[in-house]
């Protein structure tokens, strides 16, 4: 079987090539189409198959892309969105006419390229396997038809129930888990975007070459605070003092500012969550505790959030978001994983947007975090099991 592997981000790549080795143990074949010239370019010198998306000449056949990232994120034109769905669907044409393949694997799936290589799949019979964080650590998210709320087990849980696992089991790690995320103050997210991106030099050439530059970040946020001479967005909000164990709160913890399963999956975005949440904290007769994401790089976010705080008069807080969480009367959110962790303490949550678990039953949320998440880490360096990569191509035919 062959597979075709498609890249969005430079940074992904090592994570590609780790996945790529396991499949080929498996005895498949592997090509890959990038939207990242630096990822191509890594490629091509280490004798891969790989050919590069830029953008059509052409935008006819082209559907309506507004639901897509650089649409939603990036503000990029209807023309443009359609020249890169073109260009996309012409490389994997190419691509396809001299080695056929039977699969395509794609991050998310949100972005017109996922788009184009998601229709293209559907005219040549072509299986589809979505990836993206869990963030459940160590684990590995894949799905035949989308990412989040988009995805299959999202609209037919009961699927996970052909993956079973026993209560003790589930137990045992979850109290695990629970004590590993108290003593967790940074998310993966942020410490990525601390990390200065050398590949995004030859990506921001690969523009002149025609390359789509689809990232909303070219450099690590703090290489862009020390040029912006300006300060990292979480500290434009100033904390407030109060008694985490000894006041009524509803707990809301903001989604970045440029979140796909925002952007894609919702008609709430951050600011209205702030209304929603202070009108259910005034009902309750209690405060509302807000924490800004701590990757959020966006300053201009966070001035409107600072803004907000004067309208409605929330509190800041940064402490850890699970103990925030623990003594929070009501935790609310518009459909980050916060909600599964909320699910895992046993608090009360209330999910504004469209979320993957939103359907999800006790014994669902079991199966899918022991079952059906991939025993993968994609930021490790170590091989990935040829077992589990079997297991991500079996969930890409359910």
């Amino acid at each position: 079987m062959t597979i075709l592997i498609h890249i969005d981000w430079n940074r992904r790549l090592p994570f590609y090539r780790r996945l790529a080795r396991a499949l080929k143990a498996l005895g498949h074949e592997v090509v890959f189409l990038s939207s990242s010239m630096a990822a191509w370019s890594e490629l091509r010198w280490q004798g891969e198959t790989a050919a590069l998306c830029r953008f059509g000449h052409t935008t006819v056949d082209a559907p309506r892309l507004d639901d897509t990232i650089e649409a939603a994120a990036l503000q990029w034109p209807q023309t443009r969105c359609a020249q890169l769905y073109t260009g996309t669907i012409l490389a994997a044409t190419r691509i396809h006419n001299l080695q056929p393949f039977d699969g395509i694997l794609l991050w998310n799936g949100g972005s017109v390229a996922g788009k184009a290589l998601t229709d293209f799949a559907v005219r040549h019979d072509i299986w589809t396997g979505f990836l993206e964080i869990s963030n459940i650590s160590g684990k590995l998210f894949v799905d035949s038809q989308g990412a989040n709320a988009r995805a299959h087990i999202a609209a037919k849980p009961d699927i996970l129930m052909r993956y079973p696992v026993s209560e003790e089991l589930f137990n045992t790690w979850k109290q695990s888990f629970l004590a590993q995320k108290r003593n967790t103050h940074v998310v993966p997210q942020s410490m990525d975007r601390q990390r200065f991106n050398s590949g995004a030099i030859l990506d921001l050439i690969g523009i002149f070459a025609g390359v789509p530059w689809t990232r909303t970040e070219t450099m690590s946020s703090k290489t862009r605070r020390i040029l912006l001479r300006r300060g990292p967005a979480s500290e434009i909000l100033q904390e407030d003092a109060f008694d985490i164990t000894g006041t009524d709160y509803v707990f809301l913890p903001l989604q970045l500012s440029t979140d796909t399963n925002v952007l894609l999956n919702s008609t709430v975005n951050n600011e209205v969550a702030l209304y929603r949440a202070a009108n259910e904290a005034q009902e309750m007769g209690c405060k509302l505790v807000v924490k800004l994401h701590p990757a959020e790089v966006d300053p201009a976010f966070a001035r409107r959030v600072r803004a907000l705080q004067v309208t409605l008069g929330f509190l800041v807080s940064r402490a850890n978001t699970f103990v925030l969480m623990e003594h929070a009367r009501l935790i609310a959110t518009i459909n980050s994983t916060v909600g599964i962790e909320a699910r895992l303490l046993r608090r009360p949550v209330t999910i504004y947007g469209n979320a993957l678990y939103t359907n999800f039953t006790d014994a669902h949320l079991r199966n899918y975090i022991l079952g059906w998440l991939l025993d993968i880490d994609h930021t490790a360096t170590s091989e990935i099991p040829p077992e589990q990569a079997a297991a991500l191509l079996e969930r890409c035919r359910v």
